[in-house]
């Protein structure tokens, strides 16, 4: 059975505990979902949707837990990225 955006919104929102999360929410900004509640929702939506993330570099899309010194410094590799 396909998946429909329905279902990966519903998934969204069972994850965030909100109702009716708009298709074009940001998941950092809109939903706050980030560092390690990034992570886990990854790995929980790659095993519902069954998607293989061989190739995932969560550092292009995903912000680590708290903040390093190097951020001073040089963005991290998902704000270098559009």
């Amino acid at each position: 059975m396909p998946h429909t955006q329905d279902s990966i919104l519903h998934f969204l929102e069972a994850i965030v505990g909100l109702d009716d999360i708009a298709a074009d929410a940001d998941i950092f900004r809109d939903l706050g979902v980030t560092g390690d509640d990034f992570h886990e929702m990854i790995e929980k939506y790659a095993s519902t949707f069954s998607v293989d993330m061989n190739g995932y570099l969560w550092y292009f899309h995903a912000n680590e837990e708290g903040q390093g010194i190097g951020g001073l410094f040089v963005a991290a590799p998902y704000e270098r990225v559009q």
